[in-house]
């Protein structure tokens, strides 16, 4: 079982070797964000992907219908916390805000 820590990492790798483009956007191409255990995983959550239908413009339109890795999940699946961990890390939290400059 990989920990927070070799998740960040492996985060930190993700934004280093990600690829930029600026058109028609400001995007990056990112490629093995997360270690493949965690993958598996998250795949092993008992949860169908929800049918989204129009979102009406909005992002959040479909929020009720999302599996969200909150407390009641990081508690359920270990996966959830080892990923939710990872992203707040400062370092992990770092590395992306220096692809937003």
């Amino acid at each position: 079982m990989v920990d927070a820590a070799a998740v960040a990492s492996s985060l930190i790798s993700c934004f280093d070797l990600s690829r930029f483009r600026a058109e028609p956007f400001r995007y990056w191409l990112l490629e093995d964000v997360l270690p493949a255990d965690v993958c598996v995983g998250i795949d092993a959550i008992p949860v169908a992907p929800p049918g989204i239908g129009d979102t009406r413009g909005k992002r959040e339109t479909h929020n009720s219908s999302r599996l969200f890795f909150g407390a009641e999940n990081r508690a359920r699946y270990s996966c959830a916390t080892r990923s939710a961990r990872a992203f707040r890390a400062r370092r992990s939290s770092s590395a992306s805000n220096c692809l937003a400059t």
